[in-house]
This record gives structure tokens, sequence and C-alpha cells, in this order.
């Protein structure tokens, strides 16, 4: 007679069970491979792993989560790419309806220009060090999101540091 084997939860003996109901037990979740389970003629409990040992099917490795920072990073960086080019819309219309307007340095429109391109710039660099800080300190989780944030925070600050050059040179 094949062995049966029986189940200790809250309290309560469940049971008995056959093998394959305790393997699919064990595979749909209802009972964990350290669980302490009991075989018909075993004198203790031992773990549901290693009285069904050779039988039951590998362990599925956990599914990776992707990590938040990284998600974080990302959507800043996103955000901050957009208010870039907003800006640069923003001084085009004005220069287009006033030409000449964003040449005066004392100009408010030119200075409030500014502020925000400098904030934006700082933002970028600050979704650039999450991204990088997800993809070095966070273990098992997924870089997806990191690796786009560190591009798209990348590709802002150039782009940003190459307005400034080109504001500088006209």
């Amino acid at each position: 007679m094949p062995p049966r084997f029986i189940t200790y939860k809250n309290g309560q003996q469940h049971g008995p069970y056959s093998e394959s109901e305790m393997i699919a037990q064990i595979q749909s979740g209802i009972t964990s491979r350290d669980e302490l389970i009991w075989r018909e003629g075993d004198i203790d409990w031992e773990p549901a792993s290693k009285l069904l040992a050779g039988i039951l099917p590998p362990e599925l490795p956990a599914k990776l989560k992707h990590s938040r920072i990284g998600i974080a990073s990302f959507v800043v960086s996103l955000l901050t790419a957009g208010l870039v080019i907003i800006l640069v819309l923003v001084a085009g219309v004005f220069e287009a309806l006033n030409p000449g307007s964003l040449d005066d340095d004392k100009s408010p429109t030119v200075i409030l220009l500014g502020v925000f391109v400098m904030l934006a710039l700082m933002v970028a660099i600050l979704a650039f060090g999450m991204a990088l800080a997800s993809l070095i300190m966070e273990k098992n989780t997924k870089k997806t999101f990191s690796i786009l944030g560190l591009v798209f925070s990348l590709f802002t600050v150039l782009g940003v540091i190459v307005l400034m050059i080109i504001g500088l040179s006209s």
C-alpha cells in the first residue's frame, strides 16, 4: 500500500493524503515545501521537501519585481524631459511673438525661463542619481525602469548642457 501523508495546520491534523494529493497541495500553495508533514510508518514529522524529495518538481524561481526607486527615477526623468521640452517651446513662442525679447538678460521672462531650466537640470541629475542607486544597491529586482531612468535623465542633462552652450555661443 502506498504511503499516506498527514499535515498539521492551525492546531488540527489534515489527511491522510496520497502522494499525488500531497504534491498537488504543495504545487497549489496549500502546503509549503518547508511545512512539517508525517508519512505513515515514520516516527517523526519531516519537511515536505525532505519526505517528497525526488518526486517534487523543482521550485520555480521567485518572480522579480520592478525596482521602486527605478520606477521613480524613470517617471521623474520623463517629467523633467517634458518640462525641458515645454520650456524650449515657450522660449520659441516668446521669441517668435517678440523678436529679440530673449536677448535682454535682465528680462523677467529670460530670468524665469533660466530658473526653470536650472531646476529641471537639478531634478534630472537627481533622477540620474536615483537610477544609479537603484542599479547598484537594489538586488533581486528588475532593472528595466532603472536603466530607462538613467538613459532619459542622462539625455535630459546632456540636452540642457547643449542648449546652454548654444545659448552662450550666440
